[in-house]
């Protein structure tokens, strides 16, 4: 009896460890709900004020990190702030043009740190004006979703843009 209590016990605490271990409440050393002088003051130097604050649909970026690497690329760190200043997105942006190769080995990479990822969508479009090909691939949490996305345009001159979104799942953790 004594055993099987035992094993049950650090059954759930093993559980309860690896939930703790793969809940973000934010990316890197951002938490949401900080304000912009709060993130610039954890990461030490590495983020900076924007002299333009980049526009969101849901919110704006006054500071990020202009280079940031990542699997071997350089993205743009974009740090999204609500309407009440505080942080509930960051958003980093390839700064070359992306390629499915990127797109699949970035996706490999998250799903190494974080599990099999909750949602995929795949679209490939041949009609309308341009074919275009859509990947999207996220990772849900408690407080936070991870979304990869890559889209492909095939007009006269191709774009390519590949985005991953780290976002706060609650808006109310926006009121902290």
């Amino acid at each position: 009896m004594n055993q099987k209590c035992l094993f049950l016990l650090l059954l759930v605490c093993f559980v309860i460890v690896a939930t703790a271990q793969t809940d973000l409440k934010g990316w890197r050393y951002a938490e949401w709900g900080m304000t912009a002088d709060q993130v610039i003051k954890v990461f030490k130097g590495e983020v900076e004020w924007f002299e333009k604050p980049a526009e969101f649909e849901n919110g704006n970026a006054p500071i990020g990190i202009e280079s940031y690497a990542l699997a071997g690329h350089k993205y743009k760190v974009s740090f999204v702030l609500d309407k009440n200043s505080k942080l509930h997105m960051v958003s980093l942006d390839l700064q070359e043009e992306g390629n499915e190769a990127i797109f699949e080995s970035l996706e490999k990479l998250l799903t190494e740190k974080y599990g099999t990822s909750s949602y995929k969508n795949n679209r490939r479009d041949d009609g309308g004006l341009a074919p275009s090909l859509y990947h999207e691939t996220m990772w849900s949490f408690s407080k936070t979703t991870i979304t990869l996305t890559y889209y492909e345009l095939m007009t006269t001159t191709p774009m390519r843009v590949i985005l991953l979104t780290y976002e706060a799942k609650n808006k109310e953790l926006n009121k902290l």
